[in-house]
């Protein structure tokens, strides 16, 4: 993880645990910070949801070993329940960038 990554992972962590102190929830803020990954999260899991064991495929990487995926993608599809959800609520979010070629990073 980068330095402004780190940073940032600070900062969010420390206004949870401020907001979380006031009374408030979190996920108001972290549906500001990373909305694409929150929709992206939602889009998942509706689509283990509705057992779509194909599309969730169709999103691992190209070089993946899809024919073992499988099989662990059925098993978490066994443990989301198909009702549909009475509510939900955002707890994290993560963005990982990476680059090559950046001064001072590590990775």
């Amino acid at each position: 993880m980068t330095r402004l990554g780190k940073f940032a992972l600070v900062l969010v962590s420390i206004a949870v645990l401020l907001f979380g102190f006031a009374g408030f929830k979190a996920g108001w803020l972290i549906d500001r910070i990373a909305p694409d990954a929150i929709h992206n999260a939602k889009g998942y899991f509706e689509e283990l949801r509705q057992r779509r064991a194909d599309q969730i495929l169709e999103a691992f990487d190209p070089s993946a070993d899809k024919e073992r995926l499988s099989s662990d993608v059925a098993n978490v599809i066994a443990l989301v329940p198909q009702e549909t959800p009475l509510g939900v609520e955002t707890l994290g979010a993560t963005a990982d960038c990476k680059a090559s070629g950046i001064a001072g990073d590590s990775t």
